[in-house]
């Protein structure tokens, strides 16, 4: 009986050790500064465009007359940017990021929609988390869009647009 439970012991161990290598030590991929990880995949500052997947896709694709085409987050919420800002740079904070939060990685998988061809990559801010760009641009939310597909801050102060592919 000793020796059953034994080897039923060390089969737990070897499955454990096993489970936990491949759930785990595989997916921490060496990062170096600059560097995010997200599941088996590295993803750098620099643009690095993933694999179209339609329904997971964090950038969306919608049309107004008043606007033509947009983006808009997977919530459907109307994605902005701040002509202030630098390419792979925000410079909106304090009281600009209190009305324009910015859309930050959730630990999303890069992918867009069908019809989105520019490319989405991250860029860190000053607090260490990281924003999602399009083309270079960082993306932001404006705080009065209630509803999806609302576009109350295009044109505002003649410097926050609607994010367009």
């Amino acid at each position: 009986m000793k020796k059953v439970l034994y080897v039923l012991a060390l089969v737990a161990v070897i499955l454990g050790g096993f489970y936990l290598y491949h759930t785990l030590g595989a997916q921490r991929l060496a990062a170096t500064p600059g560097e995010k990880e997200v599941g088996q995949m590295k993803l750098t500052q620099s643009i690095q465009k993933k694999q179209v997947l339609v329904g997971t896709s964090i950038l969306r694709l919608r049309t107004k007359e008043e606007v033509g085409s947009f983006l808009t987050a997977k919530n459907g919420k109307t994605l902005y940017v701040f002509t202030s800002d630098s390419p792979h740079q925000s410079n909106c904070y304090k009281q600009c990021e209190r009305n324009w939060p910015p859309y930050l990685d959730g630990e999303f998988e890069l992918t867009t929609e069908e019809g989105i061809t520019g490319e989405i990559s991250l860029t860190e801010r000053t607090d260490g988390s990281q924003q999602i760009t399009y083309n270079g641009q960082p993306l932001y939310f404006y705080i009065n869009d209630k509803n999806p597909g609302d576009i109350y801050g295009h044109q505002i102060n003649n410097i926050w647009f609607v994010a367009q592919p």
